[in-house]
C-alpha cells in the first residue's frame, strides 16, 4: 500500500485475445469511429482527473506478472 497515495495503474494486452480478435474483425472504419470515442473518453476523464496524475506514463515492454503459479512472462 502506498503511503503517500501514489498508485501504478498496468494494463495488459494481447494480440491473440478473444476481443482482440474480435476487435481486428471489425470494419476499419467501425474501428477508426470507436477509437475516436475511445480517446475522446480517455481525453475527459484526464481533464476531470488531471489533478490527481503524478504522470500520464507509457508503455512498460516486456515485463513479468504475479499469477497463482508464482511469477510468469506477459504476453
Amino acid at each position: 500500500m502506498s503511503t503517500n497515495n501514489t498508485y501504478l495503474a498496468v494494463f495488459l494486452g494481447s494480440k491473440t485475445s478473444p476481443r482482440r480478435v474480435v476487435w481486428d474483425a471489425l470494419p476499419e472504419g467501425d474501428r477508426r469511429a470507436k477509437e475516436r470515442e475511445g480517446m475522446a473518453a480517455w481525453k475527459a476523464w484526464v481533464e476531470k482527473h488531471h489533478a490527481a496524475i503524478v504522470s500520464m506514463g507509457g508503455p512498460l515492454g516486456k515485463t513479468k506478472k504475479v499469477t497463482q503459479r508464482g511469477i510468469d512472462d506477459t504476453s
